[in-house]
């Protein structure tokens, strides 16, 4: 927001400083400059907001992940042996979870089994609030956001896709 109040200022600055040129041509190779120059700032700043979004995402990610791996009892999938899953939901009470496999979309429960688990809703909900605002930074606000991970390990956020 600052970056666009200094713009304008900027801007209303030189809009003055073209009023003593005595060519026109001149006002409008400043106003397209400035312009130019508050398009730049703008699209600056909302990279910066995108890239610090998108590192909070997989901090929140990486910690449900944690939480999932030692505060559930989740398996590989036992109709086509994968280990890859993705979570599908925390029960409101965070004594479940609920995950697919993303090979053959079987959808299982995993019991709570640790006091850890009660920490597992909170961090779904700020994960899932950070891809809501990524997606509207993406213009995708109408998809779904997914988080795969693998039951050895590793995590991928990936706001974009739909999940099913």
């Amino acid at each position: 927001m600052a970056v666009i109040g200094g713009a304008i200022v900027l801007f209303v600055a030189l809009v003055v400083l073209v009023e003593f040129w005595e060519a026109y041509t001149g006002y409008i190779i400043v106003t397209a400059a400035v312009l130019f120059a508050l398009w730049l700032a703008i699209r600056w700043q909302v990279s910066i907001e995108r890239r610090q979004l998108r590192l909070e995402m997989e901090k929140c990610a990486d910690e449900l992940l944690t939480i999932a791996q030692s505060a559930f009892q989740i398996e590989d999938c036992p109709r086509c042996h994968d280990s890859e899953v993705s979570i599908r939901s925390v029960s409101p009470n965070a004594r479940s979870i609920e995950y697919q496999c993303t090979n053959c979309k079987k959808t299982m429960y995993g019991a709570a089994c640790s006091a850890d688990a009660l920490k597992a809703k909170d961090v779904q909900e700020r994960l899932l609030q950070k891809a809501h605002k990524y997606r509207e930074f993406l213009g995708k606000s109408d998809e779904d956001v997914t988080m795969r991970f693998n039951v050895e390990g590793g995590v991928t956020v990936n706001p974009t896709e739909k999940s099913p």
